[in-house]
């Protein structure tokens, strides 16, 4: 189960910094609002 969790967020992570790549500039206040 804790494996699963691990790749699971890993996998967000991963998502997350190619949605920062593609959106540029854009993505930092997007960045901003997520971590509050």
């Amino acid at each position: 189960m804790k494996v699963g969790l691990f790749f699971f967020e890993y996998g967000i992570l991963y998502a997350l910094r190619n949605f920062i790549r593609q959106e540029g500039r854009d993505s930092v206040s997007d960045l901003n609002i997520l971590t509050g």
